[in-house]
This record gives C-alpha cells, structure tokens and sequence, in this order.
C-alpha cells in the first residue's frame, strides 16, 4: 500500500499505482460536455479493467481522465489505476 491508499506496480515505463476513488482531488475542469459516461462504463465493464490509467500530480489532483474517473465511480469501484506525473514549479508537465 501507498500513502494515497493504494498499491502501486511497476510495467513498461513509469509506475501505476491503484488509488482510492475518494483521494483523488478534482479541480476545475474546461470541458463542460463528458459524453456518454454510461458508454464509457459499459467499455470498462466489458474490459474488466481500466485500460488506460488516470494521470494526476504529486499533490493527487486529477490532470486526465475525468470522464474514466465518472465512469468508474458510476460502475461501484473503489480504486482505479493512476500514473503520477511530474511537474515543475510553473506546473508544466514534465513527462
């Protein structure tokens, strides 16, 4: 387990960690229209899994993946997969 309530793993370049839902911080968001988050549900679902991790920064605010995030809370889960990702004092990523 890690600080942020999940177990992390390394594979094929930087590590994924499996964070709980309720850590991950979510700011303000540009994009007002999500989409068919019952869609996107319905894919994870049939996948088993979340194939593309979530992206957030070291403080554990969510940078990409909202609509990932909706959809995983929306199918009952407890955890997703996140990236951690770097950045510099301007907040520029740095991956």
């Amino acid at each position: 387990m890690d600080r942020r309530g999940g177990s992390s793993r390394q594979g094929g370049g930087a590590a994924v960690t499996e964070m709980q839902i309720d850590t991950i911080i979510v700011g303000p968001r540009l994009r007002e229209d999500v989409g068919d988050i019952d869609y996107l549900a319905d894919l994870i679902e049939a996948a088993g899994r979340i194939i593309q991790p979530l992206e957030i920064g070291r403080d554990g605010t969510l940078r990409i993946g909202f609509r990932r995030l909706l959809a995983a809370k929306k199918l009952g889960m407890t955890h997703v997969p996140v990236r951690v990702v770097e950045e510099d004092a301007d907040g520029a990523d740095q991956s």
